[in-house]
């Protein structure tokens, strides 16, 4: 099929095939090449991950916790996040 850019698509986001029916989904997105590979169904493996790679962190008190300050030595911080609205923090 066609589509106006992986740029416009994330990872999870159901998106509609044409020709097809049942739920599909993107599980992965090339930029070079301007591929969307999908997969059917929310709960497909493919839509799956056990890690979770972020960049610069918003705080929302404005710094970020002593024991992460960069004047002080750097630590890691056990957190849990939020990755869809409505879904549970993990």
């Amino acid at each position: 099929g066609t589509h106006q850019g992986v740029s416009l698509y994330t990872h999870g986001q159901r998106a509609r095939v044409g020709g097809l029916g049942g739920r599909w989904y993107v599980a992965e997105k090339c930029l070079e090449t301007d591929t969307l590979f999908m997969c059917e169904g929310a709960a497909h493996p493919a839509l799956l991950t056990h890690t979770l790679e972020v960049g610069e962190a918003a705080w929302i008190s404005g710094s970020p916790p002593g024991q992460l300050d960069s004047r002080a030595s750097p630590s890691a911080l056990a957190c849990s996040a939020r990755i869809r609205h409505r879904a549970p923090a993990i």
